[in-house]
């Protein structure tokens, strides 16, 4: 599923030693920057049948969203569920846990953990541990991660599906100019809400009210993120215990 960025800047007062000499002693040596695996990765798990789209994002602060689509020859739905957890990285490699598989085909949700091997700006590999078997999965940085987010370019209607706790169902997302979410299923579940500029990467902070014949009670807050790939719009929000919450994936 979809860049890194990396701290290029070493602190105020060790660039002033550094120019400055201190106290006539040898200049500190540069820190080298951390690794980070923020970005976007588009990708897959599986082979043949099996084969399943997969779209992650790693936040700077660590929140990683893993969606992935239905089987090879599966029904079309678009979206057959979501890895969500939070993460730390050590080095290039970049481990999550718990972590919560949301799968919308066998409405279940599953406890595991995500450990990854990534290069900033290029790629992923990892695993997903907690069904059986484990899952693995690759991907390529996505440059769109890079681009400056704009409610502008956001705007648009997006034909889609939304996965939650009972399966997942055809859906229409309606962004405006201004950031307003509004959103409804064939199902019949209303939606509305509001998207921000996250402070890194083009990346959306959402937040999202139930309206009414959802399977969360009216007037349940979820929060999350969103982030546009192209004409595709993925948003995934969650409950603050990140037990369960509403995804969607569509293009307009």
């Amino acid at each position: 599923m979809d860049n890194f960025l990396l701290k290029l800047f070493a602190p105020a007062s060790l660039l002033m030693l550094a120019s400055c000499g201190g106290d006539g002693g040898p200049a500190p040596a540069p820190t080298t920057p951390l690794a980070s695996p923020a970005g976007f990765y588009v990708g897959t798990s599986g082979a043949g049948p099996t084969l399943r789209e997969v779209s992650t994002l790693i936040l700077d602060n660590g929140r990683v969203y893993s969606l992935y689509s239905g089987p090879a020859g599966g029904p079309p739905t678009g979206i057959s569920g979501a890895v969500v957890g939070n993460g730390i990285t050590t080095g290039n490699t970049f481990t999550a846990s718990p972590t919560r598989d949301f799968n919308f085909d066998v409405p279940s949700v599953t406890i595991g953990s995500l450990s990854a091997s990534f290069t900033p700006r290029s790629s992923i590999s990892g695993t997903v541990s907690g069904g059986v078997p484990a899952v693995t999965f690759t991907g390529t940085y996505a440059p769109a991660y890079e681009n400056a987010p704009s409610l502008t370019t956001a705007a648009g209607t997006y034909n889609g599906f939304v996965g939650f706790s009972a399966g997942s169902e055809a859906s229409t997302v309606v962004v405006a100019a201004n950031g307003v979410i509004s959103a409804t299923s064939v199902g019949g579940c209303a939606l509305s809400g509001t998207a921000g500029l996250h402070a890194s990467g083009n990346v959306y902070d959402v937040t999202i009210t139930v309206g009414a014949g959802c399977v969360f009670p009216p007037a349940t807050v979820l929060t999350g993120h969103a982030y546009l790939n192209g004409t595709t719009l993925h948003s995934i929000v969650m409950n603050p215990g990140l037990t369960d919450g509403l995804i969607f994936t569509g293009t307009r």
